[in-house]
Order: C-alpha cells, then structure tokens, then sequence
C-alpha cells in the first residue's frame, strides 16, 4: 500500500516532534497523559541513527552513542537538546540531594558532556541508592506506582462504590 504525500508528512512531523519531546517537557506543568506517554513510549533512536557532533566536540568527534540507551534505560535522547534526561526524574523528582537542592543536568537540563558520559551514567547507576542521589530512586519508584495506578482496572464493586 502506498502512502500518499500527506501521510508521508505527517509520519516525519510525528517522528521529529516523538524525538524531541522529551526535551519540551523539562521544566513544565505536565499532565498524566504526558507522564504515560514518556514511560511508555518514550522515543528510542534507531541503531543507524546518526546522532549530531556538538560543536564542542566537533574536533574529538565525541557524541552520544546509542549503546547507552541500551545499557542505561532510564536514559532518553532529545533531538532538539541535543542531550539525555534521566526520564524518571523528569517527570518525577521536584528537588535533588539534600537541602532541597535545584534540580541540574538529567532533570531540568539535558546532559551532554559527552566527554565524561559514560563516567557520569555508571556513576548514576552505581550509586543510585546512596543517600544524595535517593531522589533517583524515588523517581523511579513513582513512576512505578504511577503506571501501576494507570494500569489498573476497576472491579465492579469499585465502580459501584464510586456511584
């Protein structure tokens, strides 16, 4: 079956804006639809995708690597930031650390120091139960419960309750 010229369109504009939407949503109100459609569907480049050269990187040829998509899959690309937010903690985490700390790169700002990435990921991975980094955890816990909430189908006597 061939698609025609506005379906075509309208397949690339779903692609593009699906790739940089993780990146719109940082720093936003954001509602259970938005928060569903990041854990679900939250996009994923392919493994021939070519992932641009920052230009602070330009000369050492350094970028993101889609293994670490794949090895850290809390991790999600935005085209448009041109970096990785940890996804959880986007939608999730409200502050960081102790003391209430602001929110940093991962959360609020794309990371892209891919010059220290995979020191950076691993060290998120590996200390993500120690206390500065609970929010991490906790982030992930919510969303956890969130999807289980989401997930969730009323029994007839809830139903009835409710009415």
């Amino acid at each position: 079956m061939c698609k025609n010229m506005d379906e075509i369109i309208d397949d690339e504009l779903e692609t593009h804006f699906r790739s940089n939407y993780i990146g719109l949503l940082a720093n936003c109100t954001l509602t259970d639809a938005d928060k569903k459609l990041v854990l679900r569907n939250v996009w994923v480049s392919n493994v021939s995708y070519e992932f641009p050269l920052l230009v602070k990187y330009k000369e050492k040829g350094l970028k993101y690597q889609y293994k670490w998509s794949t090895e850290f899959n809390w991790l999600a690309y935005s085209e448009i930031k041109q970096g990785v937010f940890y996804k959880y903690c986007l939608l999730f985490a409200k502050y960081s650390g102790v003391g209430s700390q602001p929110l940093g790169q991962l959360v609020s700002t794309a990371f892209t120091n891919w010059k220290k990435a995979k020191e950076v990921l691993n060290y998120f991975y590996t200390f993500r139960n120690n206390f500065q980094l609970k929010y991490y955890l906790a982030s992930k816990l919510v969303a956890d419960h969130f999807l289980s909430i989401l997930g969730r189908k009323v029994s007839i006597t809830e139903k009835l309750e409710i009415n």
